[in-house]
């Protein structure tokens, strides 16, 4: 279960290219409402760090 549909979207690329994401340190840029900081976090990702310039969303 994600926060935006955005996480379902990273999810496929994930398990169709076999990234492992666990562990790891990942940038969300342009990070709206966090779709995918969410699914990064939940494959085990250590930190994620998000930025986005957009405001009132």
């Amino acid at each position: 279960l994600y926060l935006h549909r955005a996480g379902h979207k990273l999810e496929g690329a994930i398990e169709q290219l076999g990234v492992d994401v666990a562990g790891k340190v990942a940038l969300d840029s342009g990070l709206s409402t966090g779709g995918f900081t969410d699914c990064l976090l939940q494959y085990g990702a250590s930190h994620v760090y998000g930025v986005d310039v957009g405001y009132g969303q």
